[in-house]
Parts: structure tokens; C-alpha cells; sequence
């Protein structure tokens, strides 16, 4: 169970079921690491001293983004406690948000009443396993539809080969006299070659005879 707590202890945070809080408390008390991780930026010129806190979430990675931190005592690179000081309270309150890693601010309400990083990664299994589910229906879908569309073009392509096949083009007609006509001329001209050495034939036997 992952559980964050308020950077300031004793602090009265506003609506923490928002994605930022604000937090007032006296000035001088210290801030506190919500949660472990490792200091990832340190800017004292930004939002009136900002430090953000990479946190591991079982299999997720989300920041600790506070502002208005008057005096930071930690640098980047620190790895630090759940607990940990990282800075003290200046005039103004403090304001807290924690971030995706899409850098997206995220409901603060969770991480404060707990996290169960378990059944955060069984949802996961149930989300990829489902995933698979989807996927494998629309394959069997895709197959059977492609199964169906066969079956149902069968007698066409039965009946089309009984034919002879697709209507033919002009210019497919036009090859097909083309090569009957060649056939045939072909076959005359072996025809004639025949004769003509038949007759070729009877003039020798004559002259044969004449002689």
C-alpha cells in the first residue's frame, strides 16, 4: 500500500479531492517529502522556490510539485524519505500538486488515502488480457467474414469458369481473332506445302515414265 502524507505536518490543506492543494501552516515550519523518492529539480526562481520529488508507484511514475517553498534544503539528485525535510514554510501557504508522466496533474485524494499498487498492476493484467480478448474476436470476425464472402462468390466463380472465365474485352477479342487467324493460316500454308509436294511428287513419276 503506497500512502502519501501532507508536506506540512499540522498544515490545513484546501479540498485535497481537487489536483492541487493549498496549504496553510505558520511561517518557519518545515516541509516534508510526501512520499520516498529522489529530488528531480530544485528552482528557487520559480513559483516562489519550487522542488519536485520522483515517486515509484509500483510500475508508475508520478512527481511531487510544490511551490512557494521559502527556504529548500535539499539539492537535486537527493534520494529522501518519506518524512524527509526538504524546505521551510515562508509567509506564504504552500501549494501541491503531483504529476503523471505525461507531466498532467492527477487526483491528490488517492494517493492520500492509499494506493494498493497490487491490484493496480492486477487491473493492468485484466486490461491486457482483455485487449487480447478484443483482438482475438476481431481476427476470428475478419476470418469468418473473408470465410463468408468466399463462400457466397463460390457458385459466381463456379459458373464463370463453366464459361470460360470474365466477359472479354474488345481488345482481348481483338488478340484472340488475331491469333485464330494466325493458327489458321498456319494450318493452310502446311495444307499447301502438302499438295505442292504431292504434285511435285506425280511430275518426277511422269517424267519417269517418259523417258
Amino acid at each position: 500500500m503506497v500512502k502519501f502524507e501532507l508536506p506540512v505536518s499540522g498544515g490545513r490543506p484546501s479540498n485535497i479531492s481537487s489536483k492541487e492543494i493549498t496549504i496553510s501552516t505558520y511561517q518557519g515550519n518545515l516541509i516534508r517529502s510526501p512520499y520516498d523518492g529522489v529530488v528531480e529539480s530544485v528552482d528557487v526562481n520559480d513559483c516562489g522556490g519550487n522542488v519536485k520529488i520522483k515517486h515509484t508507484v509500483g510500475n508508475d511514475i508520478f512527481h511531487s510539485n510544490l511551490c512557494e517553498v521559502n527556504r529548500i534544503t535539499v539539492n537535486r539528485g537527493d534520494n529522501i524519505r518519506k518524512g524527509s525535510s526538504i524546505g521551510i514554510m515562508g509567509d506564504k501557504d504552500l501549494k501541491y500538486s503531483i504529476l503523471n508522466s505525461r507531466n498532467q496533474k492527477v487526483r491528490l485524494e488517492p494517493f492520500f488515502n492509499g494506493i494498493d499498487t497490487k491490484t493496480s498492476e492486477k487491473e493492468k493484467e485484466k486490461k491486457k488480457e482483455k485487449e487480447k480478448e478484443k483482438n482475438k474476436q476481431s481476427s476470428d470476425s475478419s476470418t469468418f467474414h473473408d470465410s463468408f464472402i468466399k463462400s457466397m462468390l463460390f457458385p459466381f466463380t463456379a459458373v464463370e469458369k463453366i464459361l470460360g472465365g470474365k466477359p472479354k474485352t474488345d481488345e482481348e477479342k481483338a488478340d484472340a481473332k488475331l491469333k485464330k487467324e494466325k493458327e489458321q493460316k498456319e494450318k493452310d500454308d502446311a495444307s499447301f506445302q502438302k499438295k505442292l509436294q504431292k504434285v511435285n511428287e506425280d511430275i518426277n513419276r511422269i517424267k519417269q515414265l517418259l523417258k
